[in-house]
């Protein structure tokens, strides 16, 4: 399997089309196509891309580019919690994901203990 078809995995994976993916990954949908097609002398050029590409999706690089070990990385839960929150602040200002964590960030101890008791009471119930 070539890096082309490894990239073309990754967009089915996702059912993107060439255009979405793209400009998820900041290429041109000539550019996907090329690199899909294996129509490209020298890959090592597009590398900007790849690390867009495994940086969005979390793809794992070292499969990108040699086909080695899982396509996915395995993130711990710290990098999870990281990961979903810089999305989020890339996210419209006015969205309720990104003012909940507005929220979360003014609250005192006193308000996070208030918090996780309702928690636990919805957890409770549910």
């Amino acid at each position: 399997m070539t890096i082309g078809s490894r990239v073309r995995q990754i967009r089915d994976h996702f059912k993107k089309s060439r255009r979405e993916f793209a400009q998820e990954v900041g290429a041109t949908p000539d550019e996907i196509n090329n690199i899909e097609l294996d129509r490209l002398k020298r890959m090592e050029l597009k590398e900007p891309i790849f690390i867009n590409i495994c940086s969005k999706y979390n793809v794992s690089m070292n499969w990108l580019k040699y086909g080695q070990g899982e396509m996915f990385e395995q993130l711990s839960r710290d990098e999870e919690i990281a990961k979903f929150v810089a999305k989020i602040l890339n996210e419209e200002e006015e969205s309720f994901k990104r003012r909940f964590i507005e929220m979360l960030v003014a609250l005192s101890p006193d308000e996070w203990e208030i918090l996780e008791h309702a928690i636990e009471i919805i957890k409770k119930r549910g």
